[in-house]
């Protein structure tokens, strides 16, 4: 594990001293960043040695350090363990302003011939300019695979499924109720008897006889009783039917 922060010219033999008695072929950072040319010559130094960087969200690796971790053959790292920003310079280092920016420029191309150097997408250092060095932009997995920053992807462990609980059968019931209110089945009606027909509708009831007869004759009182005669007829007034 490469751990705290580099410094400006700073001799690198404990690294590769370490490296070869461990016989460790991934290198973990865990630095909030420091000198980039310091970090550039480890990065080459991690390239020439055939060894690959590992990092995780538990530890850190900004500014500087995401340059050395570059140096990795291959490269795995967490969504949101590699943070990069603008470079600065010391404030204090008496240079003037055209000095300053003629360092940073000269910075700046060297950061980028590198980036190419290791494969990685020079498009990097325009995410890293959009932020000052008072800030920290962390990458996404999907940014750290397109910018080539990894170019591994990180497996996961496989998950035991066997004591999960069986997944609902979350479709949908099938209901017979709304087929059918949809979809009446047809009704078959048998046609009705004669004698169902009649008990059904018995039409209009007969004719009594005896009510047409009375509508045809007129009922006469005469001296041996009542007797009739034709309705077009008066009742005679002897009291005796004529036929």
């Amino acid at each position: 594990m490469v751990s705290g922060e580099f410094g400006a010219n700073e001799p690198l033999n404990a690294f590769s001293n370490a490296v070869v008695s461990s016989g460790a072929r991934v290198i973990v950072f865990n630095s909030p960043g420091g000198n980039v040319g310091t970090a550039i010559q480890l990065g080459r130094m991690i390239r020439a040695a055939g060894l690959d960087t590992l990092q995780v969200r538990q530890l850190q690796c900004a500014s500087a350090c995401s340059l050395a971790f570059l140096g990795g053959v291959r490269r795995v790292a967490e969504t949101g363990s590699i943070g990069v920003h603008r470079a600065s310079f010391d404030t204090n280092s008496g240079m003037s302003a055209d000095e300053a920016v003629a360092q940073i420029q000269a910075g700046t191309a060297q950061v980028m011939s590198y980036m190419t150097e290791m494969g990685v997408d020079p498009k990097l250092m325009q995410v890293a300019l959009s932020y000052d060095r008072s800030d920290m932009r962390y990458l996404s997995a999907s940014e750290m695979a397109e910018l080539r920053v990894t170019n591994v992807a990180v497996s996961l462990p496989p998950v035991d499924t066997s004591l999960l609980p069986p997944r609902p059968n979350t479709a949908p019931k099938k209901s017979t109720t709304s087929q059918e209110t949809q979809n009446p089945a047809p009704v078959v009606r048998a046609k009705p008897s004669r004698e169902q027909r009649e008990a059904a509708d018995p039409g209009p009831a007969p004719k009594s006889k005896t009510a047409a007869r009375k509508s045809r004759y007129r009922t006469c009182s005469g001296i041996d009783g009542t007797f009739e005669v034709p309705a077009s007829q008066r009742c005679p007034l002897s009291g005796y039917a004529h036929y």
